[in-house]
């Protein structure tokens, strides 16, 4: 699309950090960057844990909190984030957000006769509505809108007011992520839509909402989530590493946990809203239930079925339904009114996540995760689009340019 602009202006997320007081102020451990999928290590922990062959023993000698300690549970930390970027819904749309935009763009880029760059910047407010650059640049921003909300809804709000040009409504967004990542899927190996569902016929489901002013979709503002895919991201990383250490390394209160600066700001957020709409009192220790409830929280909130795996309901608010930051306020207000939401179940245990997970799932009108992996197992019998690479001619491609107008 043209020059490059710093990650700011192109709605870009920064990438997931793990940083201590132990290693010193404003001293990084480790960083997960979710557009490339590169894991970095600081380099004093990433030789220590060399050191050990890349993992502890069963009873490790090491002192607590020692560098192997610390390099162990910085790795542990950063590979939760890569899992959540390819293991979940959420984390695995925002990661696509630029394969997608670049993928829904493509054929009218092609076919457009506008050759200035960058061409967000110079396609004229008075284009002619059918002008090839004109539909790419508002797929593209809508595309970029989608992935910086679902992410870091307050971050994006305060790009948005600084650069709100193409801009719908919140809702808007989020189905255009989601139809063009089915989209761009689709093309690389469903394209009968076996197993992705078929986003063609969104259109009327979107004026559905707008008509009945759905949470979201309307247009007067922007809809102000509290917590995004990174905030709940953070916490449930830095809380299983929190864990991990109780359990492995030396045994600690949660109150050791705040005076060790081991749950800053940004890893406490989500934790602290999920204690103040749960009503929840401050656990003693890491092991408590209401912990790893948080951690079941998480999962789910990140886990939407409706716009990936399941159709849209015309009936539902698909943005309280989809973006995981509704998902997890309303998550924590069904905890806070369910008291015997454990009774009968142990956590961590898989019976009692699956349990746990089909009653929270059976409040946002979705399916738990496991549920619903299986309508994949049929995508992809077809094989993929086929290209020569001698004359680089490729076989018909499926038109992204179906998803016309909101999309």
């Amino acid at each position: 699309m043209g020059a490059f602009p710093d990650d700011d202006e192109r709605f870009r997320s920064p990438p997931l950090d793990a940083s201590a007081n132990a290693v010193g102020p404003d001293r990084r451990l480790g960083q997960f960057d979710r557009h490339s999928l590169v894991l970095w290590l600081n380099p004093l922990l990433s030789a220590a844990l060399d050191s050990q062959g890349g993992a502890l023993p069963s009873y490790s000698v090491e002192p607590p909190d020692s560098v192997p300690q610390r390099a162990f549970s910085a790795h542990l930390h950063e590979t939760i984030h890569y899992w959540q970027t390819i293991g979940s819904t959420a984390g695995f749309l925002h990661t696509l957000g630029d394969a997608t935009s670049a993928f829904s763009v493509m054929d009218d880029l092609i076919a457009s006769k506008h050759h200035r760059k960058p061409v967000l910047h110079t396609v004229p407010d008075d284009a002619d509505a059918a002008d090839p650059a004109l539909l790419a640049s508002v797929r593209w921003r809508h595309i970029e809108y989608g992935s910086a909300l679902l992410d870091d809804p307050m971050r994006a709000v305060a790009l948005l007011q600084r650069n709100p040009r193409y801009f719908v409504s919140t809702g808007q967004t989020q189905l255009s992520l989601c139809a063009n990542t089915a989209a761009s899927l689709a093309d690389a190996f469903d394209r009968d839509f076996s197993g992705l569902i078929n986003p063609e016929s969104w259109a009327d489901a979107y004026e559905r909402f707008v008509g009945d002013q759905h949470k979201g979709f309307e247009t007067e503002g922007i809809l102000r989530i509290p917590l995004g895919l990174r905030d709940i991201a953070e916490a449930q990383a830095r809380i299983s590493e929190i864990q991990h250490r109780d359990l492995t390394q030396q045994a600690v209160s949660w109150r050791d946990v705040r005076a060790n600066g081991w749950l800053g700001p940004v890893y406490a957020r989500a934790f602290d809203r999920f204690l103040e709409l749960a009503k929840l009192d401050e656990p003693e220790t890491p092991r408590e239930d209401s912990v790893n409830l948080f951690l079941l929280v998480c999962d789910v909130a990140l886990n939407p079925s409706t716009g990936y795996a399941d159709d849209l309901d015309q009936s539902r608010q698909f943005v309280l339904d989809f973006h995981p930051g509704a998902r997890f306020e309303r998550l924590c207000h069904v905890v806070a009114r369910s008291p015997d939401l454990l009774k009968g179940h142990e956590l961590p245990s898989r019976d009692g996540y699956e349990a746990v997970s089909r009653r929270l799932c059976g409040v946002l009108g979705g399916r738990p995760q496991r549920k619903w992996l299986s309508l994949f197992s049929n995508a992809g019998t077809r094989p993929p689009r086929e290209t020569n690479l001698q004359n680089s001619t490729p076989a018909e491609p499926m038109a992204p340019s179906t998803f016309t107008g909101v999309f």
